[in-house]
Order: structure tokens, then C-alpha cells, then sequence
């Protein structure tokens, strides 16, 4: 999805034992990626693999990074992946699976800021860099959950998250079985 290490690094290692790196220009370019096998990616240009329809669409990090719509051609069941970015400006229709960053909530990163135990520096990144709760709760508000039936939430801080509370919030609002990964 994006440079940062956390994200990239295996990406020459599946390179080099044949695998497609699907990614986009300021990836490659910043991690030093080549070959054939890489696979640029456009935002908002669906290509199709294998049998899913892939729409790769840019979100707001501190890099250039990408999130996806997965459609898959045979049931058009339909999974949006999204990490590292503090809101989302496009909108989606019948979405089934949802695979989203939870990275903390405001009020315990409000206390541990308060504490000591978070930089305010540290703290002002994380707003303009990662989803909290809070940003996650009005993306799901604005998009279609119709047929939404599990939500995973991903990238979530050991510090700066409650993770019950995180699920409890995510589950009232959609009625979707809710996961923390």
C-alpha cells in the first residue's frame, strides 16, 4: 500500500521468489524495487486479477499510499481494504467485507498524551496520518453497509486503543460481526 517498512519490506523478497508486486510508482521508487514482475497501479484504474476487479484509490498518509476495493466476478461480493490514512474521501456501494484501520481513539490517546506517555508531537502525526475510532465511525456512516457483514479492524495501537471499546463501537453502529487483527 505504501513505502513505510511496516508495509514494504517483503515486497523485493516476494520479487525475488517469483511473485507479483502489485504497487504504485512512489513505492517502487522509494524502496528501491525492480523487475518484471512489479505491477503499477493508477488511482482510481480497476484492473483485473485473477477473479477479482481491483480498485486501487488514493488515501491521505504522510507518503503516497493506495487502499482497494476487491469485486470479486463471481460473487460480487465486494471487500474495501484501507490502512495508515486519517479519513477516507471516496465513498462506496455494496460493500460486503470491510478490512479498516482502527489505529487508536481520541480519548486514550487524549489520557496518554496527558500522562506522559505520548509525545504531542507523536500524538498531532497520528491525527494527520492514521483513522481513529472516531474518523473510522463517520466513514462508516457515509458509505453503504447494506450488505455489510464483517468488519475487521486493523493497525490498531497497543497504546493508544481500547480495543473492546473500538468493537463495541464499530458492532452498534453496523449490526456486522466486528474482528480486531
Amino acid at each position: 500500500s505504501h513505502a513505510h517498512k511496516d508495509h514494504s519490506k517483503a515486497a523485493s523478497g516476494l520479487l525475488r521468489v517469483g511473485v507479483e508486486v502489485y504497487t504504485n510508482q512512489d513505492t517502487t521508487t522509494a524502496c528501491g524495487l525492480t523487475g518484471h514482475r512489479i505491477r503499477m497501479l493508477t488511482p482510481l484504474t480497476e484492473l483485473t486479477v485473477g477473479t477479482f476487479k481491483v480498485l486501487p484509490f488514493d488515501v491521505q498518509h504522510d507518503v503516497p499510499a493506495l487502499g482497494f476495493l476487491f469485486t470479486s466476478t463471481v460473487t460480487g461480493e465486494k471487500l474495501l481494504y484501507f490502512t495508515d490514512t486519517f479519513y477516507l474521501k471516496y465513498h462506496f456501494q455494496g460493500l460486503t467485507v470491510i478490512a479498516a484501520e482502527c489505529n487508536y481513539d481520541r480519548e486514550t490517546l487524549r489520557q496518554n498524551v496527558a500522562a506522559g506517555i505520548v509525545p504531542p508531537e507523536q500524538a498531532a502525526r497520528l491525527a494527520k496520518s492514521h483513522m481513529s475510532l472516531e474518523n473510522l465511525l463517520d466513514m462508516l456512516r457515509a458509505n453503504d453497509l447494506a450488505r455489510v457483514r464483517q468488519i475487521y479492524l486493523l493497525h490498531m495501537s497497543d497504546n493508544n486503543s481500547d480495543a473492546q471499546r473500538c468493537r463495541e463501537a464499530v458492532q452498534k453502529l453496523t449490526g456486522a460481526e466486528v474482528y480486531i487483527c
